[in-house]
């Protein structure tokens, strides 16, 4: 499958947009992606660490969000 080359705001603008739509989770907001310099085993060449503005979102929610992410999204910057 190929990806979709993003900017990393339009990354994390989706993220974001992904992450609002549960519950207790509405004010939250993705400050920060880290590209990679390779490609890493999933081919993917941004890390699935984030800088959010809060903490406390239940990291199945984080987990599900980054995992559609990773295989949709590649950075193109």
């Amino acid at each position: 499958m190929n990806k979709i080359l993003v900017t990393k705001q339009e990354l994390q603008d989706w993220l974001t947009s992904e992450i609002q739509k549960y519950e207790g989770c509405e004010t939250c907001k993705l400050t920060g992606v880290m590209g990679l310099q390779e490609l890493d085993g999933e081919g993917c060449n941004w890390s699935d660490t984030l800088y959010l503005n809060q903490s406390g979102i239940p990291s199945e929610i984080l987990h599900n969000v980054i995992q559609a992410a990773r295989a949709k999204f590649n950075i193109s910057d």
